[in-house]
This record gives C-alpha cells, sequence and structure tokens, in this order.
C-alpha cells in the first residue's frame, strides 16, 4: 500500500499491467539469491542475533533497531526524489517490514521464509514503479 501510495503521489499509474508482471517476475528471480545472501544473512542471520544476545523475551527493541538500521543500509539505492524525507521514509518503512521478517526469523531459525518475503516484496515494489 505504501508503495502504491507513493508511486500514485509521485505522477500516477500509467497502466502497463504486462510490463508490470515481468518486471515483478525477473526482479523475484535476481533479488532472491542476492537478497538472501546480503541482506537477511547479514541483518537476520547474523546482527539480529548479536543484538538480541540472551537477552530473555521476545526482544522487541533489538528488532526494530536493527530493522531501522537496515532501512539506513538502503539509502545509497533510494530514489533521491524524496530528497530530505528519504531517511525517514527507509527507516519507517523497513522498521516495519524489518520487524516481520525478524519476527519469521526468530520464530522459525529459517532464513527461507523472511528471505522469500523480502524478495518478493522488493519484486512488487519493482512492479509498482513500472505501473
Amino acid at each position: 500500500a505504501i508503495m502504491v501510495a507513493y508511486r500514485v503521489a509521485s505522477g500516477g499509474l500509467n497502466g502497463n499491467v504486462a510490463t508490470a508482471v515481468v518486471t515483478a517476475m525477473i526482479s523475484a528471480a535476481t533479488y532472491l539469491p542476492a537478497v538472501f545472501v546480503l541482506e537477511e544473512v547479514l541483518f537476520r542471520g547474523l546482527l539480529d542475533p548479536y543484538l538480541h544476545g540472551s537477552t530473555p523475551g521476545p526482544g522487541r527493541a533489538s528488532a526494530l533497531y536493527g530493522s531501522a538500521l537496515w532501512g539506513i543500509w538502503h539509502l545509497p539505492v533510494m530514489s533521491i526524489a524524496l530528497g530530505a524525507l528519504a531517511v525517514p521514509y527507509l527507516v519507517a518503512v523497513h522498521t516495519a517490514l524489518g520487524y516481520v521478517l525478524v519476527t519469521a526469523w526468530r520464530r522459525t531459525g529459517n532464513l527461507a521464509a523472511p528471505g522469500i518475503a523480502h524478495a518478493v516484496s522488493d519484486a512488487l515494489r519493482n512492479a509498482v514503479a513500472v505501473l
């Protein structure tokens, strides 16, 4: 919903559904290995256990902090169209999504679920960008 709202606010949708579907398929196929190795292993597999440590309980603060860092990690690939809003946007969106991904990782102990969900969300973002 956030991606669609941003797209509408930044110029509207052109309705090119076929291009959006192809973009989503290509993005999912290429992003799955890339985001899994670079981001899921780094942020969920290594950073999250470090931040959460041996602290008892659900560790919401460490999950939110790691997810906010994950948002800042995306700054170099962010569109400059947002200008000064880029950092708050990245932190807000990635903290929300990252919290869900960290929760999936912690509950299952498996990086596949957050890796697939991450690749699918990126593929949908790219599809919406060409709509």
